[in-house]
């Protein structure tokens, strides 16, 4: 109970005189703070598969709460809290997390409670001997609730993902996965045995890995550069008899080679410059699924069988010029210049 009384203590100071009560549907509304969310529960979750451990040092493990009277019952009451900081941390510090967010006497209560809710088996074993012998063995069951639990973590993590802008799931996504494999570089490649330059050069890869991953996949996607029109025949039909030149991109959420077209090609700054200066319709034409009217016309209208391709219409040609392979942006350009300007 005095441990997490002591966790309490130092919640209300730092909450009173270093900080702002947090007000916690405020904290949902930040990006940030939901893709920090599920990237702790993602790791919560290897915790719980056993992927890595969170050991307690041998120093305060070895030690035994022997002491008599008050302050021995108050030193093995300590013992007890941080030697269970294995078998609970996965569980314990979603609902930390949570306490600290809120209003400085809440999270009193709730860490109370906690420690209440810990405290409580000890002495009713202690007053009550004889229900030891009641209590299920300890055994292979205990493995399977700890590993249940990790699914259940994945579960909030998933929902969270629910939250994130549609922009930024995806590279959560990506960054939670390369997250979970340096985790288990760290954890499963060495052990306490492993001589100590393998696992300086294990654990630096995996920390260097998770900061590449972060850099690439967790900062803001850039906006486009191009204004893109949506798929519609009327639109693109109007442009072409006013002899305005039309390009399509054909693409799919699910399309990883249209995703680099769009990095390669379309995110150029010239691309874009003289598409503009062109008046050149851009027209995004998406094919994500069957029923989309870009994906009956790519194979009923234009005879392609697939993304990506892109389609340029250029006035007083007699046929579309189409490209099919990722990198076309010199091609593209020239032909853009050759353009009249408007």
């Amino acid at each position: 109970m005095l441990f997490f009384a002591s966790l309490a203590v130092a919640n209300i100071i730092l909450q009173i005189f270093y900080g702002t009560v947090l007000q916690w549907g405020d904290q949902y509304r930040n990006p940030i703070f939901v893709a920090g969310m599920v990237i702790l529960l993602v790791v919560l979750a290897l915790l719980m598969f056993g992927v890595f451990n969170i050991g307690v040092p041998s120093s305060i493990a070895g030690k035994s709460g022997t002491g008599k009277g008050y302050s021995g019952a108050i030193g093995t009451g300590f013992l007890a809290a941080i030697l269970s900081t294995p078998c609970g941390f996965g569980i314990l510090a979603f609902a930390f997390g949570w306490a600290q967010a809120q209003h400085w006497l809440l999270a009193t209560v709730v860490i109370m409670v906690i420690g209440v809710g810990m405290a409580v088996p000890y002495a009713i074993l202690t007053s009550i001997p004889g229900l030891l012998k009641h209590l299920p063995k300890p055994g292979r069951w205990m493995e399977l609730f700890k590993q249940g639990i990790g699914f259940v973590l994945l579960i909030i993590a998933v929902k969270l993902i629910g939250a994130l802008p549609q922009i930024h799931r995806t590279n959560v996504l990506y960054f939670a996965v390369v997250l979970g494999f340096c985790v288990w570089m760290w954890g499963r490649w060495v052990s306490y045995s492993t001589k100590l330059t393998r696992k300086l050069f294990t654990r630096t890869t995996a920390i260097v890995l998770v900061i590449t991953a972060g850099w690439t996949f967790l900062p803001a996607p850039a906006g486009e550069p191009i204004s893109w029109w949506d798929y519609d025949t009327t639109v693109i039909d109007s442009a072409l008899a006013e002899g305005r030149p039309v390009i399509i991109k054909f693409t799919a959420d699910w399309c990883l080679s249209c995703q680099a077209v769009d990095k390669i090609v379309y995110h150029r700054k010239d691309i874009a410059k003289l598409i503009e200066e062109k008046e050149v319709l851009a027209v995004k034409a998406d094919t994500t699924a069957k029923d989309y009217p870009a994906t009956l016309a790519l194979k009923n209208k234009y005879n392609e069988p697939g993304v990506p391709v892109t389609i340029l219409f250029i006035p007083g040609a007699e046929e579309p010029v189409k490209f099919h392979e990722i990198f076309f942006a010199g091609k593209l350009k020239e032909l853009l210049e050759k353009l009249p300007s408007k």
